[in-house]
């Protein structure tokens, strides 16, 4: 084919998660761009691929990169490949997501390569979980005025800005409500 209908296209997997499946490898995303038209011998076009933030945000969610590819003298179909790391941040987030865009895109001699799919956007699905637990129930000697205080744990990190509200409310057992205990219900905010 002709030099001057050279162009170039980005291609990944668009969801990913945070950790593999072990649990404990960092996800490393492979982002492909393929060459659509032939370089003769001697001919390059050079093209810089770079990360941009969207709701995940480089150094917390993704390592970043900014770099540039070379193809010279390559065959229609040609590729070449570049990866993103995953960051494991153990804090319970919404899916977000980032992109990876194509840009000055030059050839040499009489070659004008063009990008034909320019920008790309990976959704990182978040492993981490936030639980709560409420302390077991003791025993208490029956008595005027006496106060069971119970505690809800969280487990896990909330993402900041975010938070999870916990509704409490007791139940009859052996024990009845009025007879025995006052009833007691509410709610409790756990703020990341």
């Amino acid at each position: 084919e002709d030099d001057d209908s050279v162009s170039f296209a980005i291609t990944e997997s668009s969801t990913v998660q945070e950790l593999q499946a072990d649990g404990e490898t960092a996800t490393v995303v492979t982002y492909t761009v393929t060459q659509t038209g032939e370089l003769e011998a001697g001919v390059s076009a050079t093209i810089d691929y770079a990360t941009s933030n969207g709701t995940a945000i480089a150094g917390s969610d993704y390592i970043a990169v900014n770099d540039s590819l070379t193809f010279t003298g390559t065959a229609h179909g040609a590729t070449q490949t570049f990866t993103v790391t995953i960051l494991n941040d153990e804090i319970a987030e919404d899916t977000e997501a980032y992109t990876v865009g194509l840009s000055n895109i030059s050839g040499s001699g009489t070659v004008q390569p063009t990008i034909t799919v320019p920008e790309v956007t990976t959704t990182i699905e978040d492993d981490d979980s936030v639980s709560f637990a409420i302390t077991e129930s003791s025993t208490v000697q029956e008595g005027p005025a006496t106060i069971v205080t119970y505690t809800v744990t969280q487990a896990g990190t909330l993402e900041a800005g975010v938070s999870a509200t916990v509704d409490y409310a007791t139940a009859d057992g052996t024990a009845a409500a009025g007879a025995d205990y006052d009833e007691a219900s509410g709610s409790l905010t756990f703020d990341g």
